[in-house]
């Protein structure tokens, strides 16, 4: 489920990209930077799990 939703995720980044072309450099920043607060959150939130 999880993977489907960021394959569609990537799509709908990269149809995005094509249409703001000018705009690449600082989406694919915002993109990446979303990524890493998600992932930093998520291992946060499972090793509090764990941890409790």
């Amino acid at each position: 489920m999880f993977h489907w939703s960021w394959r569609v995720r990537n799509k709908v980044v990269f149809i995005h990209l094509l249409t703001h072309k000018y705009n690449f450099r600082s989406i694919l920043i915002k993109h990446m930077t979303f990524a890493n607060i998600v992932c930093f959150t998520a291992s946060i939130w499972i090793h509090n799990i764990f941890v409790l």
